[in-house]
């Protein structure tokens, strides 16, 4: 079976094995540089790209609002909770940031210490100070690393227990935001896998 020649809706040039349109199938192009060039026309008239457009649109209202979803009323309390949820998980994603940089810390400080303790040298441990580097004694490398060693793990420990009580108040909020409107709201963290 031969293919016919078709006309290209752009340039009227007749030949076999050209493109069609995509989303209606009615138009032929002879390449996709005609068919960029006819789509500010055609686009007017394309009958796919209407029906695609009405498609996508019914689907957003069935995601934004399922079938058996209630007509709930959202009342000012209703939406200080749901205000005060958005603004707990934005503080608990910033402060789970917060963490991960002060545990990543908190290894490279005991990484120093266990370095510090296996020089042989009195002398050898040298201190950054701006853009150059100082000596200093091995014994004041090791207080002074001790020292931010313990700062970072309290500062660690209440972080966490922070993220603990943002978590235990965000599962309150989440019980009686779903409660009261079951389907209608999501309220689950999207996740970047």
């Amino acid at each position: 079976m031969s293919e016919q020649k078709r006309q290209c809706g752009e340039c009227a040039k007749e030949a076999v094995g050209m493109r069609r349109c995509g989303a209606c199938g009615k138009i032929w192009y002879c390449d996709e540089t005609c068919q960029r060039k006819h789509w500010k026309t055609h686009k007017k008239t394309c009958a796919g790209r209407k029906k695609k457009r009405a498609a996508q649109a019914a689907a957003a209202e069935r995601h934004l609002r399922p079938d058996d979803a209630e007509d709930v009323p959202v009342t000012w309390e209703d939406q200080q909770r749901i205000n005060k949820f958005g603004r707990l998980v934005l503080r608990k994603t910033e402060l789970q940031d917060e963490l991960k940089k002060d545990e990543t810390e908190l290894a490279n400080l005991e990484d120093a210490q266990g370095e510090i303790e296996m020089l042989m040298d009195d002398d050898a441990c040298r201190a950054r100070v701006g853009e150059m580097f100082v000596h200093v004694s091995n014994e004041d490398a090791e207080e002074f690393v001790e020292k931010k060693l313990a700062e970072t793990k309290e500062i660690v420990a209440k972080k966490k227990a922070q993220v603990s009580e943002m978590n235990d108040e965000l599962n309150q909020l989440k019980s009686v935001l779903y409660a009261k409107f079951g389907k209608s709201i999501n309220l689950e963290a999207e996740t970047d896998n």
